[in-house]
């Protein structure tokens, strides 16, 4: 009996953890995870709707393959507009030094940090950050087949999409000029300078 005792005493401690983890773990599994702190934790989810608005641009660097660099400092002019609907559908029309791109395609999906966009010349993603009215957006080398890295900084101006008759003319004249793709408008401009 003595040493009946003496094993059940020298397990008991062990036994106590054993149902310490268990109900540890019922409880987490019951309350439906542990973790995550007090606080909302995580960034918000981004909607389609949270982009939807017309937008200016406000700074712009690209980097080519080749190593070459260019931000807004290094021309004499840009600007830039960019608009995004409801539907998804989006255009920009981007000027440098007197020299105009435009381009349409339609996002396709929202998730996280990337925007999945179809043109007629390729689907791709591209990245972006969204803090309060500035959009980032992150276009890398290699996608449809560019050579240069864009990063676009966009300031949004309105929630509204709709044009003034002499920015939609604008827009309309650009289109005539160049089509290239969505979030690598700028890095273009200079594939196409003599």
């Amino acid at each position: 009996m003595k040493k009946a005792r003496k094993g059940f005493i020298k397990t008991l401690p062990y036994l106590c953890l054993v149902g310490v983890i268990a109900l540890g773990l019922m409880t987490i599994v019951g309350t439906g995870g542990g973790g995550g702190g007090g606080g909302g934790g995580g960034a918000p989810t981004i909607t389609l709707n949270d982009l939807v608005g017309t937008y200016n641009l406000t700074a712009f660097t690209v980097a080519y393959d080749d190593g070459l660099t260019i931000t807004q400092e290094d021309v004499d002019s840009y600007s830039g507009t960019m608009l995004i609907m409801p539907d998804g559908s989006m255009s920009q029309t981007v000027e440098t030094n007197g020299f105009v791109v435009s381009f349409q395609g339609t996002i396709l999906s929202v998730v996280t940090d990337t925007l999945r966009i179809f043109t007629p010349e390729c689907t791709y993603d591209l990245g972006f950050e969204l803090d309060g009215n500035v959009l980032t957006t992150f276009f890398l080398s290699g996608t449809c087949g560019v050579n240069w890295s864009e990063v676009d900084v966009w300031e949004k101006t309105s929630a509204s999409t709709s044009l003034s008759k002499a920015d939609n003319l604008a827009f309309e004249e650009a289109e005539k000029i160049e089509e290239t793709i969505p979030g690598g408008a700028v890095g273009s401009i200079w594939n196409f300078l003599p």
